[in-house]
């Protein structure tokens, strides 16, 4: 199997429209006292999405200049999703 260097860009305009999203997501109210029985519980969603969008430094975890980056396999002839070969790496 062979393995592919991959490299993690992600573009402003990318982020930007997450943040959007992220202010603009809507959750469903929750059944009183169902925890996680039907589903995500509504406290643990709200946290989630304030850490996405107030708290994690999105452009902290993006690789420096000049990093060389991790590799990837991908299985049965399929690249994994979002991890683009690099030509020549």
């Amino acid at each position: 199997m062979p393995i592919d260097a991959f490299r993690i860009d992600t573009p402003g305009q990318v982020l930007d429209d997450l943040r959007v999203r992220l202010r603009e997501t809507r959750l469903p109210d929750e059944v009183e006292g169902s925890g996680w029985d039907y589903g995500t519980n509504l406290g643990y969603m709200e946290e989630l999405v304030d850490y996405w969008l107030n708290r994690f430094d999105w452009r902290a975890r993006a690789p420096p200049e000049g990093y060389r980056p991790d590799s990837a396999a991908g299985v049965c002839g399929a690249q994994p999703e979002g991890y683009p070969a690099l030509d020549g790496a």
